[in-house]
């Protein structure tokens, strides 16, 4: 049974779509940046007409199939699981302007002023690397 675009879609549609985006990336069909970019939307998605979206310029997808006929989603490898790098920058960035401060709470409190000089410059690296992944 198709299922209609409207219809909401949960957890296990959206990982689906993103082992799908994951396969084309592999394939060579996407560059990291437009699998970046599909990824995030996969992980917002709301409705099937979301995730459908995604699909539209790639090869017949299977992911549909898989909705439609109600099985259970395949598990993402946790290595290999999209999104994380972004979370994480996500953090980093959320952190950075806080970091500063941070630190010389730090200093204040331990005594040693290392926290303020290499606190700020490592979360931004953490951040920066996130981005790269």
């Amino acid at each position: 049974m198709e299922r209609a675009p409207d219809v909401r879609v949960g957890t296990a549609e959206r990982e689906r779509a993103a082992a799908a985006l994951s396969e084309h990336m592999a394939a060579e069909r996407l560059t990291r940046e437009e699998f970046e970019a599909r990824i995030d939307v996969a992980y917002r998605a709301v409705s099937q007409s979301d995730l459908s979206g995604l699909f539209a310029d790639l090869p017949a997808p299977d992911w549909e199939g898989a909705i439609s006929s109600g099985s259970p989603a395949a598990p993402v490898p946790v290595a290999a699981a999209p999104g994380r790098a972004g979370k994480v920058a996500a953090l980093a960035g959320a952190v950075l302007p806080a970091a500063g401060g941070i630190g010389l709470v730090l200093a204040v409190l331990t005594g040693s002023w290392y926290w303020l000089v290499l606190l700020p410059p490592a979360v931004y690296g953490v951040r920066q690397m996130a981005r790269k992944l």
